[in-house]
């Protein structure tokens, strides 16, 4: 053992790569997993963490850089904990990964000799699906992008070179929306955005606002939930249902305001002549899509008089 101790400044150089962008380097016999270490450097770290066995290790300088490393091209690669190898050539990042894996099968005992096939992705933009945190920061902001190396911190994000440009785009607009309407709540009431879903936007007090978006950037689940709950603002996916809606014979009473921006009042007369069981089709005269909020006694009365049997 090296008696090595936490903050402990030394100088080591990267043996081989490990899993999860490791660099496994070794100080008088002790093992040290250094992040983002590639093989061939010669690396001056501190001690981060001492674990028996082994200790992990941050870089604070690259003395000599091993073969391929390179300039990351992300600007957010020092502190997002998303990318492993974006200083690393990409002829050699595939090099890296075989070798990662041929020693994961080895360490399990399937040990593999024989090629692998490798399909390098593109520089950018290859990837379609990514799991995006959302954290809200100190000064009030949403916060969109992955956990810091180690840590739980969401790194806010711009661009991420590995995403699609749609997916970005589309989880950017959405983030920048619902910090810009918790900024500033009359941009929630503007035409360019709710304001057009009530008939008085602006009696919307600024407290029912935080209520109604905040929880939306508590966590990336919700965020998530939210996105899929927009994308259902289609009425294709109305129609796809209109088989199972033509079987449903349960008593159904639909209530509808004829000035809905979002889904015009024709939708709920279609809902009305698809539904057998529907008993009755209410149409509230200048309501929009959230009358529940703005009419709640006149909608209140009409369900209750539907549950009596009026």
């Amino acid at each position: 053992m090296s008696g090595l101790r936490k903050d402990q400044r030394i100088e080591v150089t990267v043996e081989r790569a490990v899993y999860r962008g490791q660099g496994l380097a070794r100080h008088d016999g002790q093992v040290v997993f250094v992040p983002r270490g590639l093989p061939g450097d010669v690396l001056r770290v501190r001690v981060a963490s001492v674990t028996p066995g082994y200790v992990k290790a941050e870089i604070e300088e690259v003395v000599t850089a091993g073969p391929g490393r390179s300039d990351a091209r992300c600007p957010h690669f020092s502190q997002c904990g998303g990318c492993a190898y974006q200083h690393l050539d990409p002829a050699a990042q595939a090099a890296l990964k075989e070798s990662v894996l041929r020693d994961a099968l080895r360490r399990a005992g399937t040990a593999w000799e024989g090629p692998i096939a490798v399909r390098p992705s593109p520089p950018e933009g290859w990837r379609t699906r990514a799991t995006l945190h959302v954290e809200q920061g100190r000064d009030g902001g949403v916060r969109l992008g992955f956990h810091r190396e180690a840590s739980h911190d969401v790194v806010d994000i711009e661009r991420c070179l590995q995403l699609s440009a749609p997916m970005m785009a589309g989880a950017r607009g959405l983030r920048d929306a619902l910090g810009a309407m918790l900024a500033d709540k009359n941009v929630y009431r503007s035409p360019g955005a709710l304001g057009p879903a009530y008939e008085d936007a602006g009696k919307v007090s600024d407290a029912d606002i935080e209520t109604y978006l905040r929880p939306l950037v508590k966590t990336e689940q919700r965020l998530s939930d939210f996105q899929r709950f927009l994308a259902a603002f289609d009425n294709k996916h109305t129609l796809a249902i209109e088989g199972g809606l033509k079987a449903l014979k349960a008593p159904t009473q639909i209530i509808w305001g004829t000035d809905d921006v979002y889904f015009g009042v024709q939708w709920g007369r279609w809902l009305a002549n698809a539904i057998p069981g529907t008993k009755r089709l209410v149409e509230l005269t200048g309501a929009r899509i959230f009358f529940p909020e703005e009419r709640w006694a006149e909608f209140n009365r009409e369900l209750r008089g539907f549950w009596q049997g009026d």
